[in-house]
Order: structure tokens, then sequence, then C-alpha cells
């Protein structure tokens, strides 16, 4: 007995090195990423398995000569339980041919252990799946026994005598010690998995992450940080970061946050470094240094975390050129709209006081040519008076500069050559400029033509030219250049406000002292001035804006301190057009008439004023304070009038609509409108509606009575409401 306890522990451990054997073997059965298909994995572990029960049965419990036990039914079942069919038949194949081949009484009873193993294995796996996966010690036991019971149904093939001593022999062995041996080649096998699916988890999941980090469309660092909260040099960086810097991999592994950072990141991000050492976080934009000089706009995103206790900080940076870019856009967009508010509403208030101030002056006009025509010539009293009709002079030159800035001065648009403008200016604007003061021209070879009034067109031109010699006390170079222009998409964006098309740009240099910044966004303002007091009324530039504007164009100026100034106006390009002669005007024989005229005027000096020149023309005088009772005038008076004179800007009924609603009912022949300044009511933009008469303010005796003779005595279609 003794002996024969001595052979099975012998036989015990020889079975425990076998088992080792065989998880070793299994786990290097389908190395990790191989490339073979399913199947051929499946073929190459039952070729392994089968083997391994080969060398089982070269170590064989020898009963007698060819009668021997193994542990190839501890082999194939397992086989079954944990790699399925096709390893399995793979398995019994090669081991079942080998044990016929050894062959003795015990080969067909070997058959059948191998065949009844395998098949007890793959049972179990189709009715009991999950033991393969998380099997307990238990089921796991049960199985064992379970297989080894069909292993000695098995023996009961052999003759009965033979079958019932080698059960005696092998039945407690097989029962105890296979089982067991089943038991930890099955937990050993599951050890085995799991361990493997977790390494297959971790390096499907580090994949996916690299190929996340490397993906990633924003540039991602990771540095260690010191213990004085420097940061340290890059120990990862992904693909996005060698491509917007520039740099390779091992380059800016080389290199520290502080490298790429054109602001230097420790100095003058200490502020945020520090938040980021006691919050853990910081987000600020700053800007990158790529390898060719380029600096590159980021939006800094980085925490800062602990790995095998060190520190580390994680960064995204973001390109963020494009928003800056449209940032900076929309700022310069909401600045220029606010600009144009600001001077729209300067407009407004300019051309309303103009409008007053003109009404003003016409009585000042009037009154002042009746002093003086009260005084004898050569009397001083005649010289003090002509010295108040010069100042009221000058004051209508201020009130014009001051509509014309708010596009309220009637014009005459047509199309004009702004290089025979320029060309002929020229000898004019070198006397204009002075002698230390040289005035270069460069014109373009084709013709520049723009819709423009032609005196507002010399007036821009010399404004220009002006503005140019008082910015350079000392001489200097005033280069005028004229040429075509076919704007792209970006310049469209720019300049909303212009029409689209071909253009026609010119260019007013100066080398004079400059401007600054703040002074750059007030020199379209009315009365804004940096010269001397009595050196200027500041509304050069303004009327130069209104010019521009009131032409469809655009102004732009660039300018530094010490570096001159340029000044770029936009037109849009006209077309050509065959100018036809103006039938010339006749002058009337005698300024006097005897027509009737209704006068409206809300205006009372005017009103009065009005009455008494038409009454010393000789013409019958009706009068009105508004459009009511100007109809009622009219109606009361029970005939037509010859004459309709009639303010535009009125409160209640305007001067236009009055004039419609005359013409409507047959109570006038013809209509003149009279302001201060235009409405829209009867032009666009400053332009008359064709056949519209208009006179304006501030106008004299003599202008007044012309006015009416070439009125009353020319066609009715050039005087209609």
């Amino acid at each position: 007995m003794g002996n024969h306890l001595l052979i099975d522990l012998v036989y015990s451990a020889s079975l425990l090195l076998v088992m080792v054997a065989i998880y070793s073997g299994i786990r290097f059965k389908v190395p990790f990423g191989s490339a073979l298909p399913s199947r051929g994995r499946d073929v190459l572990t039952g070729v392994l398995v089968g083997l391994m029960g080969i060398a089982l049965m070269l170590n064989p419990w020898m009963l007698r000569p060819g009668i021997f036990f193994d542990a190839r039914s501890v082999l194939l079942g397992v086989a079954g339980l944990f790699f399925g069919f096709v390893p399995t038949a793979l398995a019994v194949v090669v081991t079942g041919a080998y044990r016929l081949i050894v062959d003795g009484p015990g080969a067909l009873s070997g058959l059948a252990v191998i065949l009844g193993c395998a098949g007890c294995g793959l049972a179990w796996r189709r009715l009991r799946p999950r033991l393969a996966i998380d099997g307990g010690f238990l089921e796991l036991y049960l199985f064992g026994v379970t297989v080894h019971l069909v292993q000695l149904a098995c023996i009961l093939i052999l003759p009965w005598p033979l079958a019932l001593e080698l059960l005696l022999k092998a039945a407690l062995p097989l029962i105890i010690i296979f089982p067991l041996g089943t038991v930890l080649l099955s937990v050993l096998l599951i050890h085995q998995r799991k361990s493997r699916d977790t390494e297959e988890g971790l390096m499907e999941s580090e994949a996916r992450f690299r190929a996340l980090f490397e993906n990633s469309n924003d540039a991602i660092f990771l540095n260690g940080m010191g213990a004085d909260g420097r940061p340290g040099k890059f120990t990862e960086v992904n693909r996005g970061a060698c491509e917007s810097l520039g740099y390779s991999r091992d380059e800016l592994l080389g290199l520290t946050p502080m490298d790429i950072d054109t602001g230097g990141m420790f100095e003058a991000r200490a502020a945020v470094l520090e938040r980021m050492v006691s919050t853990g976080q910081m987000v600020f934009d700053t800007e990158h240094a790529a390898k060719d000089g380029r600096r590159i706009s980021v939006e800094i995103s980085g925490r800062l975390f602990e790995y095998g206790g060190k520190r580390y900080a994680l960064t995204i940076a973001r390109d963020i050129t494009g928003r800056k870019a449209a940032e900076r856009e929309k700022s310069a967009l909401q600045a220029q709209l606010l600009q144009s508010q600001k001077m729209e509403a300067i407009g407004r208030l300019a051309g309303g006081v103009a409008h007053d101030f003109n009404n003003i002056l016409t009585a000042i006009n009037y009154y002042g040519g009746v002093i003086v025509k009260s005084y004898p010539p050569g009397d001083p009293g005649a010289a003090d008076a002509q010295e108040i009709l010069a100042a009221s002079k000058r004051a209508e030159t201020l009130t014009r500069q001051l509509l014309t800035f708010s596009r309220r001065q009637v014009v005459v648009p047509k199309v004009l050559d702004l290089n025979k403008t320029i060309a002929d200016m020229v000898k004019m604007l070198k006397g204009l400029i002075g002698d230390d003061v040289f005035l270069e021209t460069r014109l373009s070879g084709e013709p520049c033509l723009v819709m423009a009034d032609a005196g507002q067109l010399e007036q821009l031109v010399m404004n220009l030219a002006v503005n140019a010699r008082d910015a350079m006390p000392g001489g200097g170079t005033i280069t005028m250049t004229s040429e075509l222009l076919s704007p792209d998409a970006g310049f469209a964006a720019a300049h909303p406000e212009l029409r689209r098309g071909r253009l026609v740009k010119l260019t007013a240099r100066d080398t004079g002292h400059g401007m600054t910044p703040e002074v750059r966004n007030h020199i379209f303002e009315p009365f804004f001035t940096t010269k001397p007091a009595g050196r200027g009324t500041g509304l050069g530039l303004s009327t130069i804006l209104g010019i521009v504007k009131q032409s469809g164009g655009e102004i732009e100026v660039e300018s530094a301190p010490g570096k001159g100034a340029a000044f770029f106006v936009y037109l849009p390009l006209a077309a050509p057009v065959t100018q036809q002669a103006e039938t010339p005007v006749e002058k009337p024989v005698s300024l006097s008439g005897t027509e009737t005229v209704l006068l409206v005027e809300d205006d009372r000096m005017l009103r009065r004023l009005g009455e008494r020149l038409l009454r010393e023309s000789g013409y019958t005088v009706l009068s009105a304070a508004d459009g009511a009772d100007a109809l009622q005038a009219l109606e009361g008076y029970g005939r037509p009038v010859d004459l309709l004179i009639t303010d535009v800007v009125m409160p209640g009924m305007n001067g236009r609509e009055l004039g419609l609603e005359v013409a409507r009912r047959g109570l006038a022949a013809r209509t003149l409108y009279m302001s201060g300044y235009t409405d829209e009511a009867i032009a666009k933009h400053g332009v008359l509606e064709p056949g519209l008469a208009f006179i304006y303010k501030p106008f004299t005796a003599d202008a007044l009575a012309l006015k009416l003779r070439e009125i009353l005595e020319g066609p009715a279609d050039r005087a209609k409401a």
C-alpha cells in the first residue's frame, strides 16, 4: 500500500507539473496581436493541445503493458470546456491517432476515454458557457468528477475481470486527484483569460486614447512641474502640437512651455501659474512662437495632476488666430458703425443749425443791403454796412460747409473725369500751397470717371491739398495719385456701404508731422482742429467727408506721428456718357412783375421780409404761416395764383405736400421751393427731382427777383409741384 501511495503522490506531482506545462503552453497558444484569422487560431490551438496530450501519454501511469493512465482526460475535458469544438476535435484526432498507434489491450478503451472526456467538456460548455468565464470551485470540481466518471465508464469496455481490477486500482486517484487537477487547471485558465482580457482592454484603451490624443485638432502638451512651480520639459506632445509649431516630436520634448510662449510664460504669466498651482487649473490667451518665427494666437486650458508621486501639467492649446481676426474685424466694424452713427447725428445737428442760421442770414443780407443803399456813395456808414454784408457772406460760407458735411446741400451730379479735374487744378493748387511745398501728381492712364458735382469735386481736391499743406509748416511734398480698383471680397466686406463694382481711388499723401490715433479718430468732426485759435474753422475735413459720402464713396486715413498722413478716397466708377449741351437760359429784361404770388413761410421774420421784397418788385402778395393757412388763403382768393413760393421744412404739412395738394386742386400754375437745406421730400441725397424749382437760403433780393422771372417766364414743367 505504501508503494501504491508513493506512486500516487509521485503521479500527483507529475500531474501538477503537466498541468503547469499545459497552462504555459495555452498561455502562448495565441500571441496577442497575431495576424492569424479566427479559424487559423483554432487549428493552431487544437494541434498544440493534441501534442500536449501525446506528451502526457509518453509519461503514463503504467498498470500493465498496453494499459496505462495519464492526465489526457483532464486536458481534453478542459479543452472542450474552454476552447470549443474545432480545437477540441483536432486535439481528439491527434491524441486518438497516437493512442491507436501505441495499441495494446487498452487501445479501444483509451480512445473511448479521449472521445468521452472531450465530449463531456463540449457538452458542459454548451449547457454552462459561463463556467469557463467565472466558474466557481464546486461546479468546476463537479465538472471534473463528471469527466472522470465518464473515463471510469470507458474502462468497462475491457473484459470484465480486467475492468474490475483496473477500477479497484484507479478509481480512487481518478475521482479524487484528477478532478482536483481539473479544477486547478480551469482556475489557472480563467485567471489567465481574465488577465489577457484585462491586458487587451488596457491596450485597446491606450490605443483609443492615443488615437484621440494624436488626432485632436488642438495641440496637447504634457510636462512635469518643478517644486518651485516652474514648468519642466515636455514629456509628451501630440501630432497637432508638432504640426502647429513646426517642430519634430524629439525637438519639442527638449523644450519647455517657456520656450514656445512669446510672452515669457514664467515671468509674464506668473499670476496665471500661481493660480494654477493653487487651484489646479488655468485658462488664458497667449501667443506661441513657431519654429519658423510665426506667432500663433492660442487659448490655453491647463490642469495640474499627480502621477507616481510627481506633479504634471496637461495643457491644451487651441489655435484662435481666426477667432482673434474675426474679433478684430467685428470690433473694427462696430467702431465704424459707431463712428457712422455719431457723424450722422452730428450731421443732423449741423443741418438743423445751418437751416436756422440761413434764415437769419437771409434777413441780415436783405436789411444790410437796404442800409447800404440808404447811404450816399463814399459815406462811412455805407462802408460799415458793407462789413456787415461781408461778415454775413463768411457766415454763409460756414453754413454751406456744414450743409456739405451733413449732405444736405443741393448738388448737380454728372459724370466727371477725376484726372482732368486734378490736372486743371494743378496751377491753382501750386499757388495755394506755397513755394515750400512740392506738389506731385501721378494720374492713371485710364479715365477715372465719377458721378459727382463739379464744384464739390474741385472742393474735395482743394481741401485735401490745403489740409496736407497745413500739416507741413516747414515744407514738404504732397503726392496725389489716381487709379482704378477691382475690389476683392475682403475689401467689399470691410466697406459695406460702397457700391459693388470697380472703384476710382484718389490718394493724397503728405510728408507732414502725422497724427496720433486720438486725433485721427476726430478729424472728420465739424469744428475739430489742431490749429491755433483763429487759424482755421475745423470744417475742411468734415466738408471732404460730406462730399465723399454724398458722392456715394468712402474715405480712409493712415497716419502716425512723424510719418505723415495718407487719405484714400474711394468713389464708384461711373459709366461714360455723351454730354449734351445745356440750353442757355435767357436773362429776363426786367426783374419786376405784376403776377399774384402766394408766400408760405413759418418764420415770421422771413415771411414779413418776403412780403416786402415781393411787393417792392410789383407783385400781388398773399402770405401764410403753414400749409393749412395757405390752402385756406387760396380758397378765399377765389382763383388760381401765378406762383406758389413755399418753404420746404415746416411743421405739419411740409412744403412738398403743400405743393402737390395745391397742384391737385389747380390753385397754382407754378411752384418755387426754398430752404436752408435740402429735404428728402424734394431731393434724394441732395439731388433735386427733375422739373422742381428751388432757391437756396440765404438769398439776396436780386437773386430772388431773378429766380421769380426765370420761373414765371420759363416753361411750366420746370417749376412743377
